[in-house]
């Protein structure tokens, strides 16, 4: 999010559940460490068990571990991820740029072959011709994919209908170091009409077992037993999952779980068939004519944002061209404002 040219973002947390699965509930410690690790550049190794090794991936799922080793030896790694976790105060300049870094950059540990897809006309009723996009995993071990298309309102029968982007497969496995190509199909369901989409999909490190942080887990056991010497009655804590005795809770604030990464793709399309007349687009810019950032030094960003306003009744979409020479970077390049209401869009000045 991005106010008064200042970026701000918040972790949106929740565990879902039915009567056959229950994960472990994922809570904000959780993503501090991630975050922790990631900094500390060790979110791409292999997680280690128990004993201090390496997780075997390539190894059954029901392998055994002989339970009378010696489970008092942390690995270099485990004493590098139990170091107490900084305070998360970004710079403005480090949230900028992980804003802006690309989804199909070539840093990333899970990355697109493209970040927006344009289906231009189709039929309304009719399913255009398909995409693909690829994802690619980086990581040495495996990772689960999962797309989250919901269903959208048709805003003339005021029906949900489904949506009009479908990407298949909805849910796959991708290898180590593997990649993996998604169909993707445009089908509006109402002629004349724009339809934008920002298709997320959510994928799940499989990075072995779940491993004991054990100075969490020893300083959680002290505060624990203290609550225990004042609250002995009560065994059981209702929660938003129902009712479940608090050691489960107290494990999942002692296990090591990496969140999900929400990785997305913008999609696009419209039906209006050739020589209809389209929205006429009505927009305001401010500031209106040109942008000026401050100076900086060579290899340094500095950034300013506009704000596009929609002052008809009809959704305007937009597409800005990208500078060849990366000098100037909009953020985000492609949107959909809804009729009177607005965009903001950030751009980066970063000189070579």
């Amino acid at each position: 999010m991005v106010r008064n040219h200042q970026v701000l973002y918040v972790d949106l947390i929740g565990t879902c559940y039915d009567i056959l699965t229950k994960p472990m509930p994922l809570m904000q410690r959780h993503v501090d460490i991630h975050r922790h690790k990631v900094i500390m550049g060790v979110h791409n190794k292999p997680r280690r068990d128990k004993h201090g090794d390496a997780v075997d991936h390539m190894a059954s799922a029901n392998a055994s571990f002989n339970e009378d080793r010696a489970s008092d030896n942390l690995s270099a790694m485990d004493l590098e991820i139990n170091q107490e976790i900084p305070i998360d105060d970004p710079s403005q300049v480090v949230l900028h740029k992980e804003m802006f870094t690309d989804i199909a950059a070539a840093n990333r540990d899970v990355r697109f072959s493209q970040d927006f897809m344009d289906f231009a006309f189709a039929e309304s009723g009719r399913i255009s011709e398909s995409k693909s996009v690829t994802l690619e995993n980086a990581f040495p071990f495996p990772i689960d994919v999962d797309w989250a298309l919901l269903n959208v309102l048709n805003k003339t029968t005021g029906q949900w209908v489904k949506n009009p982007f479908r990407i298949k497969p909805e849910h796959a496995r991708i290898e180590a170091n593997g990649s993996l190509n998604f169909s993707v199909d445009f089908a509006p369901y109402e002629p004349d009409q724009y339809f934008f989409q920002t298709a997320q999909c959510f994928v799940q490190v499989q990075n072995g077992g779940l491993s004991k942080n054990k100075r969490v887990i020893a300083q959680e056991a002290q505060k624990q037993a203290k609550a225990n010497m004042t609250k002995s009655s009560m065994s059981k804590t209702k929660t938003l999952l129902g009712s479940m005795k608090k050691s489960k809770y107290e494990d999942a604030v002692n296990e090591d779980i990496d969140p999900p990464i929400c990785m997305n793709v913008r999609l696009v399309g419209h039906s209006f068939p050739p020589g209809s007349q389209p929205f006429i687009p009505m927009v305001k810019l401010s500031p209106q004519n040109n942008v000026t950032f401050p100076s900086c030094g060579p290899n340094e960003s500095v950034y300013q944002t506009i704000q596009i306003s929609n002052t008809s009744d009809t959704p305007v979409y937009y597409k800005i061209l990208q500078d060849s020479t990366k000098t100037f970077k909009a953020f985000p390049a492609v949107g959909l404002i809804h009729g009177k209401s607005f965009g903001i869009v950030c751009f980066e000045f970063n000189p070579r």
